[in-house]
């Protein structure tokens, strides 16, 4: 699958069809039967435009409105906000199975229900990402999108945090995570970072050099954490359980499909979008695992990803250098007898990326 790399801009209006979402829902019209993951205030396919869309959330409405009475942000938006159809934090095939159960008469069965699927920056909340993509293959008639635009970690609050990797995609699985550990909310609350003037993080604003963690809104000590570890035992806890680049995203699915964890959707579209990528899975009604991922390929997108990551992260570093004259070489300026000690964190990044293109000898 070719990549196709745009950069689009974002819009924030609630009153006006931004590109974004209209980018997000070009495969549905109203009249297709779809399903929303989590869409809280501002949803992609909302009932009030005539879509014929099913609320998928793991808090109804009236708790969604009590939890963020407080929050400014939220409360301009409420008007956005809908009714859940289905309030769950089961996966989703379980809970579509108990949807079909009741008297609506929306769906019949969990079984190629929808046309489609849509999730706006909740694919990296889901406990198990397996389960949710295998419940959507089998959710979605053959044709049908499962479409979920996804932060890029290294461009939101996350940018200190580590890209996930399919092993630790494959535990959650076989350890059937229905919730996000203790761990996930740990990493999540001591690690979600922001610039010192307070202002959020996104591609436009990102600078490694004003940036600092929020760390439990000031310190950890003993009773923090207990009070943390509590309520993740006791509680849906909701945080990011997952951090992906576009590159990242694409070497896990390859991993899930060639692995036969994932066996009707395959990646018909990629696209970057300032701090998120949008990402297309077709449902096919025949097996999509036709052949093995090589080696080769593997190795490029780990490559890619790695590079893509470095220059989003190391883009403002020269600050750090221990010398400018040496970080503004280019990457073929900077030799193998160039003292390691000499360098700063740009030329060290830079040095790593030519290892990792093969073009010098490591």
């Amino acid at each position: 699958m070719k990549q196709a790399f745009t950069i689009l801009a974002m819009e924030i209006d609630n009153d006006a069809v931004s590109p974004r979402v209209e980018l997000i829902r070009k495969y549905f019209t109203p009249s297709q039967l779809g399903a929303e993951i989590g869409p809280f205030h501002s949803p992609i396919c909302p009932k009030t435009k005539g879509y014929n869309c099913l609320v998928v959330d793991a808090f109804s409405r009236e708790q969604l409105l009590k939890d963020y009475a407080d929050d400014p942000y939220v409360m301009e938006r409420v008007a956005s906000i809908e009714e859940v159809d289905i309030v769950t934090t089961e996966p989703l095939g379980e809970a579509l199975t108990s949807f079909a159960q009741t008297d609506n008469t929306k769906i019949s069965s969990s079984k190629g229900c929808l046309d489609y699927i849509v999730s706006s920056h909740n694919f990296e909340h889901q406990p198990n990402p397996i389960r949710f993509l295998q419940d959507a293959e089998q959710a979605i008639r053959p044709g049908g999108h499962l479409v979920m635009a996804i932060p890029i970690a290294s461009r939101c609050f996350d940018c200190f945090q580590p890209l996930s990797r399919t092993g630790e995609i494959l535990d959650a699985y076989y350890q059937q995570k229905t919730k996000p550990t203790i761990g996930n909310a740990f990493d999540h609350q001591a690690s979600s970072s922001k610039l010192i003037s307070n202002q959020g993080i996104d591609d436009s604003t990102y600078n490694f050099n004003q940036i600092v963690a929020n760390t439990f809104n000031g310190s950890i000590d003993q009773s923090v954490y207990q009070t943390m570890k509590e309520s993740a035992e006791d509680n849906y806890l909701d945080s990011h359980c997952w951090r992906f680049n576009p590159y990242q995203f694409e070497l896990i699915f390859c991993d899930l499909t060639a692995s036969g964890l994932i066996q009707y959707l395959s990646i018909s579209e990629l696209i970057t979008n300032g701090s998120e990528f949008i990402v297309y899975l077709r449902r096919s009604e025949q097996y999509v695992n036709t052949q093995p991922l090589f080696a080769h390929t593997r190795t490029e997108l780990m490559k890619q990803s790695l590079l893509f990551q470095f220059n989003d992260l190391l883009k403002d570093v020269d600050i750090l250098a221990n010398d400018d004259s040496v970080n503004n070489l280019s990457p073929n300026e900077i030799t193998p007898e160039l003292p390691t000690e000499q360098l700063g964190w740009k030329a060290k990044a830079k040095r790593i990326i030519k290892i990792i293109l093969n073009k010098e000898q490591s």
